[in-house]
């Protein structure tokens, strides 16, 4: 039987802390998704980075360039009736996508540590803030200057797409598929539970932005039932890697476009009191 708790719940999203999406494979879908579970109510997204305009939510653009500027679209989106049904979204700059099949525009990126400032200063609001580039690719390596995030951090969501083990199962990883893809320094470049183990790894991400965060979830996007034994495993693997992060809360596996909508689901307490996993559908 179906469990009916959904993300918001899952992922416990409460008013007056950051969540930071970063990695690949449906940041903005998930940040998007996250929006519509909020019913648009008191709801901010920005991009310490950049992010694609939304086209599917209600939502009004503020272009930012300096914290009294920050404050003051935020202090009057307080203010406002349309708080209540309709997104706010903050950015310093707006540019055509560049990639020319993408229709849109991306909107440009914040101080991430104006971001952590507003959200003391306004309490109220769910924050929804994408704060990592991958080039529209399912997977990416992070380069020395990624993720971009402040020194302090409440949620941290990494990311990472499984549609490379549906189209690719005996071919490497490459630029095709993945983000940053020369960077990837591992022994087996082929889909494996080893190789996506690397991708999740926090030696790779900065140890030191791991360990700073509050809350750790690991997602896992783009699942069907072709690779659901994959990600069951691998959830298995991740769990047992990384059970040693003390602030690794949860690892979630979901497919947004499946109707009705995947998400499978398992948390660290669950883990520890059974000593395996417990992948729960939601």
């Amino acid at each position: 039987m179906r469990n009916k708790k959904g993300l918001i719940d899952l992922w416990e999203i409460r008013p007056g802390e950051l969540n930071w999406f970063i990695g690949a494979g449906g940041k903005t879908t998930t940040i998007n998704k996250l929006a519509r579970g909020l019913n648009y109510h008191n709801t901010i997204i920005s991009t310490t980075t950049a992010i694609l305009k939304p086209e599917s939510i209600p939502h009004r653009v503020a272009f930012i360039n300096s914290y009294q500027e920050l404050y003051d679209e935020v202090a009057k989106y307080s203010r406002s009736s349309y708080s209540n049904q309709q997104v706010l979204v903050l950015a310093s700059a707006q540019k055509p996508h560049s990639l020319s099949r993408f229709k849109g525009e991306k909107l440009l990126g914040l101080n991430p540590e104006w971001l952590t400032a507003i959200a003391k200063e306004f309490p109220e609001f769910y924050y929804l803030v994408e704060a990592d580039g991958s080039a529209n690719r399912s997977i990416k390596i992070p380069a020395d200057h990624e993720p971009v995030l402040p020194e302090t951090i409440d949620n941290l969501f990494l990311l990472q797409g499984l549609s490379p083990l549906k189209r690719s199962i005996n071919k490497n990883f490459d630029k095709r598929i993945m983000h940053r893809a020369d960077l990837f320094e591992h022994s087996n470049k082929k889909p494996s539970l080893s190789s996506y183990k690397m991708l999740y790894n926090p030696l790779n991400w900065g140890h030191n932005r791991f360990k700073n965060a509050r809350q750790i979830r690991f997602t896992l996007t783009q699942i069907d039932s072709n690779i659901l034994g994959f990600s069951s495993s691998l959830i298995d693997y991740l769990f047992k890697e990384y059970i040693k992060l003390d602030n690794l809360k949860s690892i979630t596996a979901v497919n947004y476009r499946k109707k009705p909508e995947i998400i499978y689901h398992s948390n660290r307490e669950e883990y520890l009191n059974s000593g395996y996993n417990k992948f729960k559908r939601y």
